[in-house]
């Protein structure tokens, strides 16, 4: 990958962002947060470049988050599938990602997705379901617990004051 210091991160805000302390959004990010959405970055959050995340609904990343390059976050397909009654068949839900998970590069995750405590998702994983177990290793597509019981630890880079 070339290094590219004229890529921009772009903000659409139309809903609503919750940021806490301590958070870093990489080169080349795009977050769009559309009307009555809510966006929360918890303290540490830290997403490196070229992340997208796109809220429909609601996205929650609690405290000390590592998010890698080129990953993508959707809460919605953004568009609307119906049935034949006009019924909805693909409504969004909320990606809540829990405290001390490790993301890998060119990750996907989708609507309805929830990711427990200490976990880490392995690089080009799909995630499209929520992961029952905490301090895991998850793989694939679709991603798969292959790891039980670790731990790893991401030191929240202190900013000067």
């Amino acid at each position: 990958m070339e290094w590219n210091s004229k890529k921009t991160t772009k903000i659409v805000l139309k809903g609503n962002i919750e940021l806490s302390e301590h958070v870093s959004i990489g080169q080349g990010s795009a977050i769009e947060v559309s009307a009555g959405a809510e966006l929360f970055l918890g303290k540490g959050f830290n997403c490196t470049g070229n992340t997208t995340i796109i809220v429909k609904h609601k996205i929650s990343f609690l405290e000390n988050v590592l998010v890698s390059w080129n990953t993508l976050f959707m809460d919605s397909d953004s568009h609307t599938i119906y049935n034949g009654k006009g019924e909805i068949l693909n409504e969004g839900r909320p990606i809540v990602i829990h405290k001390n998970v490790w993301i890998g590069c060119n990750t996907t995750v989708l609507k309805g997705v929830v990711i427990q405590e200490g976990c880490i998702v392995g690089a080009n994983s799909v995630l499209n379901k929520k992961i029952e177990k905490e301090r895991c290793v998850i793989v694939g597509n679709p991603g798969r617990v292959v790891k039980e019981n670790i731990d790893w630890k991401y030191e929240v880079p202190l900013l000067e004051e």
